[in-house]
């Protein structure tokens, strides 16, 4: 008896479940990176992203070096990856010698729940 009431429960739904984070809203997530590119762009470092109100966290690498952000163009709309949105974008870079440093084809992963975060991949 203690078998099928055992049996029952996990049946029913009482069993053990998979935690997940909130899917991120795409429109919002857009916003989240272009906001961020256009402070990237005008000079603000990670750091200073990071004391926004919500902080937004702000993984890349070229970011932390203190590269000058020239321009950028967001080339896709936006997908769900698992609970995150990815874009790809094209950066600008100010160049040694004037020469422009263009950069194709990189994507970010963006988050907007629990937290504000852009990852780059790679």
């Amino acid at each position: 008896m203690i078998g099928w009431m055992a049996l029952a429960l996990l049946i029913g739904g009482c069993g053990p479940s998979e935690v997940r984070a909130p899917d991120s809203d795409i429109n919002e997530a857009r916003e989240l990176l272009s906001n961020s590119l256009e402070l990237w762009k005008s000079g603000k470092k990670a750091e200073d992203l990071r004391s926004l109100n919500p902080p937004v966290y702000f993984a890349d690498d070229q970011l932390a070096k203190g590269a000058k952000l020239k321009d950028f163009r967001i080339l896709t709309n936006g997908e769900m990856y698992v609970t995150n949105v990815k874009f790809e974008v094209e950066l600008q870079f100010n160049g040694a010698d004037g020469q422009e440093d263009r950069q194709r084809k990189i994507e970010y992963l963006v988050t907007t729940v629990p937290a504000k975060t852009i990852s780059r991949l790679e």
